[in-house]
């Protein structure tokens, strides 16, 4: 093993691990841009994905209420989409956020 190297790969340390080819893509566009750019465009995209969740979550509740004949109101009723819901959660603490700045 003489030569060999057992450094780690250091070549994107700028970008965070786990993102999507379009999420790379904006992540390096925000990256580039002044920072009062980069929050206006991340808030549009947090505004943009709390509204698409919302929209989804409403849409579960109505179809929810259609089948059970009564409002969500449990854990246990929410468990299938408990994720978009700690996501919105997540979103909506996020915006205020950077509408405090």
């Amino acid at each position: 093993f003489v030569g060999h190297s057992t450094a780690p790969n250091l070549g994107n340390l700028n970008k965070p691990s786990g993102l999507n080819e379009g999420e790379e893509d904006n992540f390096q566009q925000n990256a580039e841009m002044s920072p009062s750019a980069a929050s206006s465009q991340d808030l549009a995209a947090l505004k943009a994905e709390k509204a698409t969740l919302h929209q989804m979550l409403r849409s579960y509740e109505k179809d929810f209420f259609k089948q059970h004949k009564r409002q969500v109101s449990s854990f246990s009723d929410i468990r299938p989409v408990a994720s978009q819901y700690r996501r919105y959660k997540e979103i909506k603490k996020a915006i205020a956020s950077l509408q405090d700045k």
